[in-house]
């Protein structure tokens, strides 16, 4: 009896190995036909999104012909519809948002609601903002333009670099590191 019973014990333990892998393989056909039904809805919705793509076009390319072969006079011509048509083509509106600077404030300048003194100041700021870039730009122009070393301090600077700063005994004792490091 003792010996039958490993045996039988064994022939469990395959037969439930089996049945874990008929398990797994059923997982594993089933996770791959998901992952064929994903791709295929990503193509479809990709040949979708071609397909409006390229009726957008088409619709834009016929309008602009319409637009282009119209030789009716202005009287005819139905101004606000081609707007509105044209609106309905456009997806993205490009809008221009205001910030808080003084190029954007002189957009207000000699506006009845502004007033004549802050119009005044408006265009004071104005160009005060310009006398301050430009004098930042000839700061930029006078000290940052030229080199300030001459071949000789170029060549002292890499003979230190290879010379000294790397010297045994200029190696910091508390940091272990030599001057080039520091």
């Amino acid at each position: 009896m003792a010996g039958v019973t490993p045996l039988l014990l064994g022939s469990q333990r395959l037969d439930r190995m089996d049945a874990t892998l008929a398990e797994l393989l059923t997982s594993h056909r089933i996770v791959l036909e998901r992952l064929d039904k994903i791709e295929a809805e990503a193509a479809r919705s990709s040949r979708r999104r071609e397909t409006q793509q390229q009726q957008s076009l088409t619709a834009t390319a016929s309008l602009e012909e319409e637009l282009e072969e119209s030789e009716a006079s202005e009287s005819d011509w139905d101004f606000w519809g081609a707007v509105t048509t044209l609106r309905q083509h456009v997806k993205s509106v490009e809008e221009y948002e205001f910030s808080g600077t003084v190029w954007d404030a002189m957009v207000c300048v000699g506006q009845p609601s502004v007033g004549h003194a802050a119009s005044c100041l408006l265009v004071l700021l104005a160009a005060m903002t310009i006398v301050i870039q430009l004098t930042f730009c000839m700061l930029v122009q006078i000290n940052f333009t030229e080199d300030p070393y001459d071949e000789g301090a170029r060549q002292a600077f890499r003979w230190w670099r290879a010379d000294i700063a790397h010297r045994v005994t200029a190696v910091s004792m508390n940091s272990f590191q030599s001057l080039a490091d520091r």
